[in-house]
């Protein structure tokens, strides 16, 4: 282990020592022994570097080197979160500012779910809870999950009630106060759906300050038998700022799991999202949209594991990379040998605006069943040149052309998005961002 990695290992460890010590004589609780467990496996593991497969083409150590700190001052306010709400969207909301969870800004005044800590959670015994935590997004697996397990503060569990379809969705803001130094955050949320229940979610990222700012965020979600489950993830982050984001459901018998990524910001982002369909007739859908410019880093790593037959699944990401920046995709979909029936699609198309934007896209299939209908592909190239023409020959400019076209290819994406609002506000974005000023 390097100089460099040993310091950066202790500044880590420093920071849980500091969270002991503010636990007030808490820490022999069966939750701090889940933190303290899951510590010693982050101690172990270590962090990714681009040896490991996993992470080859984002070196994400040169990002974490910058002098991160997770207790720095903030105060939040209704002032401050007006700047990151989305226009017209009737929504409840909850406020996970610096990975804190501020329940006076936060507002979800509806008695078909509940929220509560974690730590709650765990000193009621709430077995149905306390024994899938940490296990959906798993500490062994994944040294970011852990981290997030060991460091997170007031992780949040939210509750949808058995046969309950909340009436709006919930706008979940995870602001960053960067104004005061670099800063780290470990925003944790569990989700659980119970049998024929509904809900939808719309997850925002936004730094505040001009310091950098690091996201590690891990979102669990249960998906109960004939529930549904829509999560609109936002990422329009600054400059400055590294997402490190890991989303992981289980999904039950005729459910409905679905999640719609759209990564317009930030400086190095990597979305992790695995599914697993735990029952016969699951139904899940993932969605991305990716625009990258500058020396951007967008890696997205999905698993899509049918363990059960009848299942159906898809997967469609979409990346416009312009400059020097640099996207990745590797999904992988897995087939279980008792999984019969099962149909899954996967699609990875990109187009590259610049000779020096680059990406690396890995589409895999598993398969041990012999009854399926399974496919996947990717494809790159620049703009269709015959397109261009035939709106060229019609009087449209050259650049409004190509904003037309890249709006369109991006369209497929924002109208997956079953809140109008929040598809118009991203589609407002993407056309600013595109040089589209119709």
């Amino acid at each position: 282990m390097s100089h460099d990695t040993m310091t950066l290992m202790e500044r880590f460890n420093k920071e849980f020592s500091l969270s002991e010590q503010s636990l007030n004589g808490l820490t022999e609780t069966p939750f701090h022994h889940l933190r303290r467990q899951a510590m010693d496996i982050f101690t172990q593991k270590g962090l990714p570097t681009v040896r490991h497969e996993e992470w080859k083409y984002t070196n994400i150590f040169s990002v974490l080197q910058k002098p991160f700190q997770k207790s720095l001052p903030f105060t939040a306010t209704e002032t401050v979160l007006s700047h990151y709400t989305i226009p017209d969207l009737d929504c409840y909301r909850i406020v996970l500012y610096n990975g804190v969870y501020i329940p006076e800004l936060s507002l979800v005044e509806n008695d078909d779910c509940s929220i509560t800590t974690v730590a709650h959670a765990f000193h009621e015994e709430n077995n149905a809870i306390t024994s899938l935590y940490a296990t959906i997004a798993n500490n062994e697996k994944n040294p970011f999950v852990a981290l997030n397990t060991a460091l997170a503060d007031n992780g949040l569990v939210l509750t949808v009630k058995s046969g309950k379809s909340i009436d709006k969705p919930i706008h979940i803001m995870m602001i960053n106060d960067a104004q005061y130094g670099a800063v780290m955050t470990m925003p944790r949320l569990f989700i659980s759906v119970e049998k024929n229940a509904k809900i939808g979610c719309v997850v925002t990222s936004n730094t505040i300050g001009d310091n950098p700012s690091w996201k590690n965020s891990v979102i669990e979600c249960v998906v109960a038998e004939n529930a549904s489950l829509h999560i609109v993830n936002c990422q329009n982050d600054t400059d400055n700022a590294t997402i490190i984001e890991t989303v992981e459901a289980h999904v039950a018998t005729d459910a409905h799991y679905a999640m719609t990524t759209v990564s317009l910001g930030g400086n190095l982002v990597r979305n992790d999202a695995n599914i697993v369909m735990k029952g016969k007739n699951a139904e899940t859908h993932l969605y991305g949209l990716i625009l990258g410019n500058g020396k951007r880093i967008v890696d997205n790593h999905t698993i899509m594991d049918h363990a059960m037959p009848h299942c159906e699944s898809s997967e469609l990401y979409k990346y416009i990379l312009d400059d020097k920046s640099t996207g990745v995709f590797n999904g992988k979909v897995f087939v279980r040998e008792d999984a019969q029936k099962t149909n899954a699609y996967q699609s990875n198309r990109t187009i590259l605006l610049s000779d020096t934007a680059t990406i690396n896209t890995k589409p895999q299939l598993e398969i041990f069943a012999d009854d399926v209908k399974c496919s996947h592909g990717a494809t790159s190239g620049q703009l269709d040149e015959e397109q261009m023409f035939y709106l060229q020959a019609r009087g449209i400019g050259k650049e409004k052309a190509r904003a037309l076209l890249l709006h369109a290819f991006a369209g497929d994406i924002i109208q997956k998005i079953p809140f109008t609002s929040v598809a118009d506000w991203l589609d407002r974005a993407i056309s600013m961002r595109l040089h589209d000023n119709e």
